[in-house]
């Protein structure tokens, strides 16, 4: 039986190669602390060390399911910590919030966005079907101004507003303010959904609307004005154009009324 005095065969050197030098100057800083000595009380460790303890406790590697296909035990399990004060509650909503990513079906978005939540998610993924008003969806993550990242899955054709279902007119009408973080964004249709070719449809006028903040409908080139000079119109270039045509029409019809005029008088 090996001997509680006998030395350990680890080499220093072999330790420095395994605990990184970060880690080292925690443990070498923490001999010196009177927190060590009694009871251990988590909430007087130096913020560095609880932001780690945090982490490795809190941030998952795959996103967390909130409401599709979510483990309670396993949850309740892993959020015991943010039981322990209210010091550490405040710290541990900040790491397990930003740091985690977030899937769940559109009905549960709005109670998820919670106010003491809804300013650290940075990264969705949705999923929505028939059930779900998208109008409502854009709203709630239009209010997630730290968003990184998002990610939506057509299920099925969602609702417009009320009962309405979406189509593609009432899609484009659709106007989302994106938020300056927001940099990652991705649509996908589920892919054992019966309606394939209409979700196609809905997904790419919603991924525009995503990236650009509402659909812009391309220009005839067989319309009368010159598709290239439509942009002038709006402005004072394109003010003085339209009026121009005005008064050429005016002019026309000023002269043909002379002519008729005048004939009429050589007849009399």
């Amino acid at each position: 039986m090996r001997s509680s005095q006998e030395p350990n065969t680890r080499s220093s050197s072999e330790y420095s190669n395994i605990i990184p030098q970060r880690v080292k100057f925690i443990i070498y800083s923490l001999t010196g602390l009177e927190i060590l000595k009694g009871p251990l009380d988590f909430g007087r460790f130096p913020e560095e060390i609880r932001r780690m303890v945090l982490e490795w406790t809190l941030v998952e590697d795959s996103p967390i399911d909130f409401g599709l296909h979510s483990s309670k035990g396993h949850r309740s399990r892993r959020l015991a910590i943010f039981r322990t004060s209210k010091q550490i509650y405040t710290e541990a909503v900040a790491v397990f919030y930003r740091q985690n990513k977030f899937a769940m079906d559109g009905t549960n978005l709005e109670r998820f966005l919670s106010p003491e939540r809804v300013n650290y998610v940075r990264h969705l993924s949705l999923h929505l079907d028939s059930d779900i008003s998208i109008t409502r969806v854009l709203r709630a993550i239009e209010r997630c101004q730290d968003l990184r990242s998002l990610h939506i899955c057509l299920v099925s054709v969602p609702r417009f507003q009320g009962r309405a279902k979406c189509n593609e007119e009432r899609m484009r009408l659709l106007k989302f303010k994106r938020s300056t973080a927001l940099g990652q964004i991705s649509t996908e249709v589920y892919r054992s959904s019966p309606l394939k070719m209409i979700l196609e449809s809905l997904r790419s006028i919603l991924q525009s609307i995503l990236e650009g903040g509402g659909f812009e409908k391309p220009l005839r080139k067989s319309s009368r004005i010159d598709s290239h000079s439509t942009d002038k119109i709006n402005g004072p270039a394109g003010k003085w154009m339209v009026n121009s045509w005005v008064v050429k029409w005016y002019s026309l019809l000023g002269s043909v009324s002379g002519l008729l005029t005048s004939a009429v008088e050589r007849e009399r």
